[in-house]
């Protein structure tokens, strides 16, 4: 059998090549911070009807990703040989959820690291 080429992007973002709006650093932000609006997909359902652990993660990252458009890091940036990645995930199961049901992911972003991002994050 022929070995298949390998694709150079194994992975799409639900916003991926949308880029973002500009960053305005006087415009108010909402608390909590969400961006992302989605609800359980069947195929992320367990054997129990709820939500898998690994698909939560999914989520969360989806929503980091949305984060990072959020302050301008999108293809543009990594196009230019910047990256950013997250350094740390918890996740909290605070209750179980099931298909059809809106994620209510939120974005946090620790002060400590401000200095990193490519914008000024009013603290």
């Amino acid at each position: 059998m022929a070995e298949q080429p390998r694709p150079t992007h194994l992975l799409t973002t639900p916003l991926e090549g949308t880029g973002h709006r500009p960053w305005d650093p006087l415009a108010p932000i909402d608390a909590p911070l969400r961006l992302l609006q989605t609800t359980v997909a069947p195929q992320w359902v367990d054997y129990n009807g709820h939500m898998s652990e690994s698909c939560y993660l999914l989520v969360f990252g989806d929503n980091s990703d949305v984060f990072f458009r959020f302050i301008g890091i999108d293809e543009d940036y990594r196009a230019a040989g910047h990256s950013l990645y997250t350094v740390q995930t918890q996740i909290h199961n605070l209750r179980e959820a099931s298909e059809g049901e809106p994620d209510a992911a939120v974005a946090r972003c620790r002060r400590e690291a401000a200095a990193y991002l490519p914008c000024d994050v009013p603290w």
